[in-house]
């Protein structure tokens, strides 16, 4: 078994904790905690980072008596709201560093950082990295890095998800600052259409809704990954209209005579 990864999500109104691991393609959950961050959020900009890097804190040292559980963290995983998320394909290819061609950590390390230096477009900055396949020479595809093989290229067929510059570099420093280290940053759609992929009995093709305190974004998933998103600043603690003549269409309306 891996060693259990703690995972982070700070949404509009709180902060939640997941420690687990995965075992044979299925998330095991071993403990979750939530504490809430009224004001520390707002159309998912931090604006209280001092609240929220107190918040954090808390996150450190974790004990429960009931679940056997006494761990203290300093290294999490950041999933991050999918404020703006685009998607983008790149393709890559390097020169094995080995001379008898076999290829090595190095190598997979060399050819995606090829796809990180590459710029995105709308001043956005790369969150994440993931590979299709990885293609060797004669045109041999692997799914996984592949380590060992033989070849004297090595290409990457990858999706890149970006985000705005504010958001990115705000929910990084807001972990830095709380003394996390930083394991790997995620979007969370990209997260949650991963989840779903675990369910045989699910499509993988869909209409991500994920309905937040004061956010709802709306992501599509295609081949069980997100390709695009958008959001809108409305969510579960938004105010209900009391008079709904104010959202009549206006072909409703009756013209005086």
């Amino acid at each position: 078994m891996d060693k259990p990864l703690a995972c982070i999500e700070i949404s509009s109104d709180s902060i939640k904790l997941l420690i687990g691991y995965e075992l044979n393609g299925q998330a095991v959950v071993l403990y979750t905690k939530e504490k809430e961050i009224p004001g520390a959020i707002q159309d998912g900009q931090i604006v209280d980072m001092a609240g929220l890097v107190k918040a954090l804190n808390e996150f450190h040292s974790i004990t429960d008596d009931i679940a056997k559980l006494k761990i203290n963290i300093s290294e999490a995983c950041l999933v991050l709201p999918s404020l703006g998320l685009q998607v983008y394909q790149n393709n890559k290819t390097t020169n094995v560093v080995s001379p008898e061609g076999l290829i090595a950590k190095v190598d997979i390390a060399n050819v995606v950082s090829l796809v990180n230096k590459e710029s995105v477009p709308n001043g956005n900055d790369i969150l994440d990295i993931i590979p299709d396949e990885f293609v060797l020479d004669k045109g041999q595809r692997f799914a996984n890095p592949p380590i060992g093989e033989k070849s004297q290229t090595l290409t990457i067929r990858a999706k890149v998800h970006a985000l705005p510059h504010n958001v990115v570099y705000q929910y990084k420093a807001a972990l830095n600052q709380a003394g996390f280290r930083l394991k790997k940053a995620a979007v969370a759609a990209y997260c949650y259409s991963q989840l779903f992929a675990s369910y045989k009995d699910l499509p993988q093709s869909y209409v991500l809704v994920d309905i937040g305190a004061k956010l709802t974004t709306v992501s599509l998933v295609g081949a069980g990954s997100p390709y695009a998103s958008l959001y809108f600043a409305k969510g579960s603690d938004s105010p209900h209209p009391r008079d709904r003549r104010c959202f009549r269409h206006p072909s409703s309306r009756r013209e005086k005579a």
